[in-house]
């Protein structure tokens, strides 16, 4: 089930592997992220760039490593609330570019007379 949800939220498997190692280990290394997740260290390291990207990890540096930690997984509906703004602001900006898309469709030679449908 929370694998189900993840992958709707846009997390892959890989990722979603990641986090749910991070929850379970609370703070870690790249390298035991990496042991529990079951994926190699360079993609583990590239894949919590990306989850820190999303804001659903931080990091620590502590003496000579980093440290990684999940953020709390209401992050999950902060990041989709983010997501709502910009598609919100995104439809507002095509809405804006709409007549002038128009104009340039209207104004094609090529754009076929006759349409089928089935």
């Amino acid at each position: 089930m929370i694998e189900t949800v993840l992958k709707k939220f846009g997390l892959n498997d890989k990722e979603i592997s990641i986090y749910l190692s991070l929850l379970k280990l609370g703070s870690a290394p790249v390298r035991a992220v990496a042991l529990q997740a079951e994926i190699n260290r360079t993609t583990t390291h590239d894949i919590l760039n990306k989850l820190i990207d999303e804001g659903l990890v931080s990091f620590v540096d502590k003496t000579k490593h980093r440290y990684f930690t999940a953020e709390s997984p209401e992050h999950f509906l902060h990041s989709l609330k983010i997501r709502e703004q910009n598609i919100n602001r995104l439809e507002q900006d095509i809405k804006e570019i709409l007549p002038e898309l128009k104009s340039l469709y209207e104004k094609s030679e090529s754009k076929p007379k006759a349409k089928y449908f089935e």
